[in-house]
């Protein structure tokens, strides 16, 4: 019987981080941005600056693909492509300043849409939450 309680958790993890991924993108698709324009910008928040090969590797999409998202968010003056300093043969990709402003509000927007998320949850029960969850995940990696 054991094994069904550790289904139902994955169950529910899975579904607590589809219902999460689904209010928020609703909340940026008012933006006008897509769903891979906006992980795009959060690595880029992240890391500063980034090149395509990077960028594609950690979004896990091809580079072509990549290079298309880039070049519509540089189009939308949100990116912008400069060259190494030292190297030109490299390519960085960094926030515009419309970029760097418009990552600062979807960060707010992120964190809204936690807040709202969690409204109903004690402070006490989230700390027990997140102890839990991190034990689980300590747990999965020892194994």
């Amino acid at each position: 019987m054991k094994c069904i309680h550790e289904f139902n958790i994955c169950l529910y993890i899975k579904e607590i981080n589809s219902i999460i991924n689904s209010k928020i993108t609703e909340k940026l698709k008012l933006r006008g941005l897509t769903q891979s324009q906006v992980t795009a910008i959060k690595f880029i928040g992240h890391f500063d600056k980034l090149t395509l090969s990077e960028l594609s590797k950690k979004m896990s999409i091809k580079k072509s693909t990549c290079s298309g998202i880039v070049d519509r968010l540089e189009k939308a003056n949100i990116f912008e492509r400069v060259k190494d300093k030292d190297d030109k043969r490299v390519t960085y990709i960094k926030f515009s300043e419309k970029g760097k402003i418009l990552s600062d509000e979807i960060k707010g927007d992120i964190n809204n849409s936690f807040k709202e998320i969690f409204n109903g949850i004690c402070q006490e029960d989230l700390e027990i939450i997140e102890s839990r969850l991190e034990k689980i995940i300590n747990l999965i990696k020892e194994n």
